[in-house]
């Protein structure tokens, strides 16, 4: 196994190193191919001699390979063949050398000096050839002298072996005659002596013959042995032996036994030819070693050459760049980073084999076995504590250590596992008991096999009825006793929970509705075992906070709509009604005409409510807070009201005597009052009871945006309730959606309840419905109680008549003085508005955005009065306009427009001289006062009503 280890590592080495030279091979082909496609961008007469540059290149690339390949041939056949292969290439090399000095260039220094590489390496190749030729003719002579020296070896044991047997024989028999004088009983003794001469005689003749048959082995040892050696050094450490083997043999010699000698002296004479012999295996073997020396030195030149090479081709074609501009300079970078990624890849393949085969086979092979060997006596001795090295490696030897770990480990982690088991069991039952969310586990078939507390509370189970194991039929029962619905996560009523085998099959998700009104969310996931688990939590709270959250959400858009919409329509207005009041007067002698100027007068100003409604619902309407009693402000309405419902309809009410004041605009109070009050009317079929109340109420949480004092914390809530038809829910959600009515068609405009809500909500109140259909409708809202710095103000009396003094409708006439710049983006309203004025006898210039009423302002310096739209088309700002015209003209008076009361005036206009808005549709004699105070003209031809709706 540990082999097969070591050969994984090995195989790692190959393949990364493998890895290595096909990228090399793969960057080598990308920087081919890209400075191939570059190259196309050349012009005709630079290509030859840059394409022969670098096909010069490549052969030298390809030589350079070349060289190792022919050393490494096993056999004159493939020797041939890479001679073949190396003999092409050199005639490529020729061939392209003589292409680039045929070819016209300025650089024939250069061109030279690559002619004169090329030759040095056909020289070179060529003397490597020689080489290869020449250690292919000392191989065989090698082999040759191996065989003769064999034979020669051959030679000397056959001589020696016969009397070498012979000799053992007689030894032999020596040994058993003197073993038969032991064991005979005298009188022999004569025949004891004469044997145990002769066995003596035998040992003494025998060993020079062993004598020479060692040495002839160890002189056969050193020769085979020299055949193999590497470096000079050795060679020569192997002929000092041999020569010392052949010198003993010739010391030997004359011991030989006479019949001996003479066979002997012609072996022993060829093994002392090898010692000093010019065709000796020691001579062959040096000559060889010299001549791979030379081919290395061959080698290492071709590298230096084909080096040279390469940079005289990269500064030839460094050189043709110049003249064919970029392309040429793209092509010398990506050969100049491709050579060098090229290098170090190369020299990372070598670093990468060498580091990795050290240190993943070598270095530390020898010592994890000897710590795994030594660990494992230790084991065996009863050491539990001992400590195992190598236990990292990814090998089989690291395998057998780790077992061995894990042997010693699983005992002690035994132990440590049933304490933990212990800790573990315990915290978890702490934790099932006391989840704030309901648990339960149930088998594969739905029975419930375990329960925390919260799960009974949720449910109101009994807890007496629930075992371990309670059957999922007895579940549903207790689920049906208890009034239980489910719904899925959409809120799609379901007839059952879902499946068991979906539950335990796959996640699910659903809810379940209790008959208290709570809402219990259950998740089930299954277990890999079989069944499944839930987790019951009480959603209660956050489905009511997403409801509430989406009904803002959704009044929000609405509100932002209908703004836009008032807004453009506001502009339609003051277009209409100015044109009807410049129609109006017109027509002072036609009567009829005129009464229908004023009808369709009477007909905008109603469109104009309608718009205040619809700002009131968006929050954009600017309202005037003032500190109100409420219960006298429903108490001075009351007659009102009464007159309004009709006789059939009790008015009754319920008023707190403590009531605390409000801050609160009164006129859209008395407004809201009244609409629900005609709501109710028309509910109750003009018949019933109509109940308003009011109340102090302390909310749970205070809200956001309030102060936290008792006195800012309270509200006062007013309810409307009737006993009319009611409204189901789905109606009930609608109800204050602008336009949304359930009247005929002329009966209502469907802004009614939207205004409402839309007051509550600028004020900073809530707003509530509730209606069951055959049973009435209660619509309560709540309003801020004043603050204690409001309540240092007097208190407006709410039975005060007219709050918002009205002009009257003469129209002002005169010459004044000045000029008047009117910029309005609409052309239609610009045009009306400037007609207005000049039939107050103004002069008027117009503009419909800023850059032109710049302009003008420049062109005419008798203009004293700039009368602008707030919003000006392109997101431009009239108030920013102001700030730039006032640059112009210091004391250019100002007066604005707006088809909306803005909540907040940028805080670059407090540096204005005046700030003074006129809403839209601006009636004339409104804006004949606001002309005629800036003018200053004369008391008697103005209305001196204020006119300014900030």
């Amino acid at each position: 196994m540990a082999i097969r280890g070591i050969q994984r590592r090995l195989f790692l080495i190959l393949a990364v190193a493998s890895a290595l030279v096909a990228l090399a091979s793969i960057v080598a082909i990308l920087a081919m191919t890209d400075i191939r496609t570059k190259f196309e961008t050349v012009s005709a007469r630079q290509l030859p001699e840059t394409t022969a540059a670098l096909r010069l290149a490549q052969i030298g690339e390809r030589l350079q390979g070349r060289a190792p390949a022919l050393i490494a041939a096993a056999d004159e056949g493939q020797r041939a063949r890479e001679m073949q292969r190396i003999s092409d290439d050199l005639n490529a090399l020729r061939r392209e050398v003589g292409l680039l000095q045929a070819a016209e260039s300025r650089e024939t220094a250069l061109i030279e000096q690559i002619s004169a590489s090329a030759a040095s390496l056909h020289e070179n190749l060529s003397a490597l050839g020689e080489y290869v030729a020449s250690r292919a003719m000392l191989a065989r002579r090698m082999q040759q002298e191996v065989a003769r020296v064999f034979t020669f070896q051959d030679d000397i044991r056959q001589t020696l072996g016969p009397s070498i047997l012979a000799i053992t024989a007689a030894v032999n028999r020596g040994l058993v005659g003197v073993a038969t004088d032991v064991n005979t009983e005298p009188p022999h003794p004569p025949r004891r002596d004469v044997t145990s001469q002769t066995f003596i005689a035998a040992v003494t003749a025998q060993k020079p013959l062993l004598e020479g048959e060692r040495l002839t082995q160890a002189a056969a040892n050193s020769l085979l042995i020299a055949t193999e050696v590497r470096t000079p050094a050795e060679l020569n450490a192997v002929h000092d032996r041999f020569r010392r083997s052949i010198e003993e043999w010739q010391a030997l010699l004359p011991e030989m036994p006479d019949g001996l000698r003479s066979p002997l002296r012609g072996p022993v004479a060829g093994l002392v030819d090898e010692v000093s012999g010019t065709g000796s295996i020691f001579a062959l073997r040096s000559a060889e070693l010299q001549a791979l020396a030379r081919a290395e030195a061959l080698i290492t030149d071709n590298r230096r050459l084909a080096d040279e090479m390469s940079t005289e081709v990269d500064r030839l074609v460094a050189s043709a760049s110049v003249t064919v501009g970029r392309a040429a300079h793209a092509i010398d970078a990506t050969i100049a980073d491709h050579a060098i990624l090229l290098a170090g890849l190369s020299v990372a393949s070598i670093i990468t084999a060498v580091l990795i085969s050290y240190f993943f086979v070598i270095r530390d092979l020898g010592v994890s076995m000897r710590g795994i060997t030594a660990a494992m006596v230790q084991l065996a001795r009863g050491e539990h504590e001992t400590s195992f090295p190598a236990t990292d490696r990814p090998d089989e030897i690291g395998d057998l250590a780790r077992a061995f770990v894990v042997f010693r480990d699983n005992a002690r982690r035994m132990e440590k596992l049933d304490e933990q088991l212990a800790e573990k069991s315990n915290l978890l039952v702490a934790t099932f008991d006391n989840m704030n969310d309901g648990f339960s586990v149930h088998g594969a078939e739905g029975q419930l096999l375990a329960w925390n507390r919260q799960f009974v509370l949720l449910y109101d189970l009994p807890g007496d009825l629930l075992v371990p194991g309670t059957p999922a039929e007895k579940m549903r029962r207790l689920v049906v006793e208890r009034g239980i619905r489910f719904r899925t996560s959409a809120g799609i009523p379901m007839e059952a929970p879902i499946q068991l085998a979906e539950r335990v099959l796959a996640a699910q998700c659903f809810e379940a509705h209790l008959a208290s009104g709570r809402i219990i969310e259950l998740r089930s996931n299954p277990v890999p075992s079989g069944g499944f688990v839930t987790i019951h939590t009480d959603v209660t709270e956050r489905k009511a906070a997403e409801l509430q959250l989406r009904h803002a959400h959704k009044m929000e858009v609405v509100g932002q709509l209908t703004g836009g919409l008032a807004h453009d329509f506001n502009n339609l207005l003051a277009v209409i009604q100015g044109n009807l009041h410049l129609l109006q007067d017109s027509l002072a002698g036609q009567q009829d005409l005129r009464e229908r100027a004023t009808r369709a007068l009477a007909a905008g100003e109603r469109a104009a409510m309608q718009i205040e409604r619809l700002l009131a619902f968006s929050r954009r309407q600017k309202l005037r807070p003032e500190i109100v009693d409420v219960a006298a402000l429903i108490g001075g309405i009351l007659d009102l009201l009464e007159c309004s419902v009709g006789a059939r309809i009790t008015i009754h009410t319920e008023l707190e005597e403590t009531l605390p004041r409000v801050f609160v605009d009164p006129g859209q109070l008395e407004n809201a009052l009244l609409n629900l009050a005609l709501n109710a009317r028309d509910a109750m079929d003009g018949s019933g009871t109509l109940t308003i109340a009011a109340r102090t109420r302390v909310p749970i949480t205070p809200q956001p945006d309030r102060a936290t004092t008792p006195d800012a914390r309270q509200s006062v809530e007013v309810l409307v309730h009737d006993n009319g038809c009611g409204m189901p829910a789905n109606i009930v959600e609608r109800v204050i959606e602008p336009f949304f009515t359930t009247k005929a068609p002329g009966k209502g405009s469907g802004l009614g309840l939207s205004m409402v809500y839309g007051f509550v909500q600028q004020s900073g109140g809530d707003f509530r419905i509730e209606s069951v259909p055959g049973s009435g409708t209660s619509i309560a809202f709540t309003l801020p109680v004043a603050d204690l710095l409001v309540t240092a103000a007097p208190v407006i009396e709410v039975n005060s008549p007219g709050r918002r003094p009205t002009a009257d409708r003469r129209w002002s006439a005169g010459t004044p003085e000045g000029a008047i710049l009117v910029v309005e983006d609409d052309a239609l309203l610009l045009e009306t508005v400037a007609m207005q004025l000049r039939r107050l006898g103004y002069r008027v210039f117009t503009a419909t955005d800023a850059d032109h009423a710049l302009a003008c302002l420049r062109g005419n310096p008798d203009i004293s009065l700039l009368y602008t739209d707030v919003v000006l088309g392109c997101g431009e700002n009239g108030f920013v306009l102001a700030q730039r015209a006032q640059a112009i003209a210091p004391t250019l008076e100002l007066v604005f427009t707006s088809a909306e009361r803005p909540e907040l005036l940028d805080a670059t206009t407090d540096a204005l001289n005046a700030v003074e808005i006129l809403r839209k549709p601006v009636p004339p004699n409104l804006l004949a006062a606001a002309m005629a105070r800036h003018f200053s003209k004369p008391a008697d031809q103005i209305d001196s009503t204020t006119v300014s709706n900030t």
